[in-house]
């Protein structure tokens, strides 16, 4: 990876949330991209807009990393193309009585999506992390 795109922060091993912990002097750099991507070129940074993923901590203008080769599990964040758009909603398939498939926001005020056989749809990756300033 090019030095010139690399991000780096201190590394403290671990910090309390209690009683302070006194600090070593000789802290190490972590490679912020290699710490969040595993040292995965298949991970994608997406821009949140919106807020129907709000009951799940992600807001508008959150950042969320997503994994292009993580096959999703049930509730899983998930970034999917629908019809020709992009969205990123929980991954719920249900089997019983038939097989379904929905894409459920994390706000009540937006309604859940049932992907229909007709439907063009791609799961194109999981979340792993959700970046946002802390305000």
């Amino acid at each position: 990876m090019d030095q010139a795109h690399t991000s780096t922060a201190a590394l403290v091993a671990r910090v309390q949330a209690g009683v302070p912990l006194e600090v070593a002097s000789d802290l190490q750099r972590i490679d912020l991209n290699l710490f969040l991507t595993k040292g995965k070129d298949s991970c994608l940074l997406i821009r949140v807009e919106g807020e129907s993923m709000n009951d799940l901590g992600i807001r508008d203008g959150d950042w969320v990393l997503v994994d292009t080769t993580r096959r999703p599990s049930v509730n899983q964040i998930v970034l999917a193309r629908l019809n020709g758009e992009i969205t990123l909603k929980r991954f719920k398939p249900e089997s019983v009585p038939v097989h379904r498939l929905f894409l459920v926001p994390a706000n009540p005020a937006y309604r859940e999506i049932e992907v229909q056989p007709a439907d063009e749809f791609a799961v194109i990756g999981v979340v792993t992390h959700i970046i946002h300033e802390a305000v």
